[in-house]
């Protein structure tokens, strides 16, 4: 005859297996808890995209377009930034030198002819006037205190790849920076800078202006990640009294 445990050995036993379970679902919750904080705190670390829509509203898609030959024309592509008065904009001079039309348009949708107030290539500086534009300047914050290994965003238009700006992210790697081709001190960025970005607004994590994208480097090699602003202290020395 095989013996049966007893009804009270086999509550004995099942409190025992209960409490053990307890016990290793305890055990097995904290240890959890401690490896999701270690892998999801990376993602804390994350800083969130300052409001662009100031930058974004102030921004304007310029097209130039030149003449290359009987009947031929060339455009170039890239942005301007409203300053001053709301009419005015600041882009690059390699933007705008020798057009015969110059338009912006605006992120509602409008499409205004411009004109160029002045223009200084060494500087890589024009300023445009076009009337009826009535938009708000975005911030500036001087460039001055501007320290390498700070996060920088870069708006532009890049290849016309969307009807919006696209937006490209880095850090400010190099400072001051001076090109051969002059002596204007420059900020270099790792921040991707393509044709089209020309004129754009280097942003800080606040959302203010503290550049002018101008140039990317090109070797006729693969290279990345150098890119170079106009600081914005220089360009509102730029702009002067026109821009106000």
């Amino acid at each position: 005859m095989v013996d049966r445990p007893s009804i009270a050995t086999t509550k004995s036993d099942l409190r025992k297996l209960a409490v053990a379970a307890i016990t290793v679902s305890l055990i097995s919750g904290i240890i959890g808890g401690l490896v999701g904080a270690r892998l999801t705190s990376p993602a804390a670390s994350v800083q969130p995209t300052p409001n662009l829509a100031p930058i974004t509203q102030a921004a304007v898609t310029i097209r130039a377009r030149q003449s290359i030959g009987a009947n031929q024309t060339a455009e170039r592509l890239g942005v301007g930034l409203v300053v001053g008065d709301g009419n005015r904009m600041i882009t690059n001079a390699h933007m705008v030198e020798g057009a015969k039309e110059i338009t912006v348009k605006t992120a509602d949708g409008r499409t205004i002819v411009a004109q160029v107030l002045k223009s200084d290539p060494q500087m890589d500086l024009a300023l445009l006037k076009a009337d009826g534009l009535n938009l708000r300047p975005p911030a500036f914050a001087s460039s001055a205190a501007i320290k390498v290994g700070q996060k920088v965003h870069a708006l532009g238009k890049p290849f016309l790849s969307s009807d919006n700006f696209t937006l490209t992210s880095g850090i400010i790697s190099a400072l001051p920076v001076n090109l051969p081709k002059g002596s204007l001190t420059l900020m270099q960025t790792d921040a991707v800078i393509n044709p089209g970005n020309s004129g754009g607004p280097l942003i800080n994590e606040n959302g203010q202006v503290v550049g002018v994208t101008t140039a990317c480097l090109s070797t006729g090699e693969n290279v990345a990640g150098i890119g170079f602003a106009i600081p914005i202290d220089e360009v509102v020395k730029f702009v002067g009294k026109q821009g106000r």
